[in-house]
């Protein structure tokens, strides 16, 4: 059965983003996002570029999910 709220009376729940597959690499002042298919995404994605490079690592790969969240408190309902 579909519902808006997540069951909380002793139900564990894992939420589904859904968003862009995003791989990061930073090496030195080089930092590139790309998506799983190896198509690049810090065009569309200036903010995250500028997340990474503010991070105190010179190289690193970073594996993850871009969500958009436009109203955080609805998903705490």
């Amino acid at each position: 059965m579909l519902g808006r709220l997540v069951p909380r009376n002793g139900f564990a729940y894992e939420p589904k983003w859904d968003g862009f597959r995003c791989i990061a690499f930073r090496d030195g002042e080089e930092i590139d996002l790309r998506s799983r298919h190896g198509r690049p995404l810090a065009c569309y994605f200036p903010e995250i570029v500028e997340v990474m490079a503010g991070i105190g690592k010179e190289r690193f790969v970073v594996d993850g999910e871009i969500v958009a969240v436009t109203e955080p408190k609805a998903l705490l309902r």
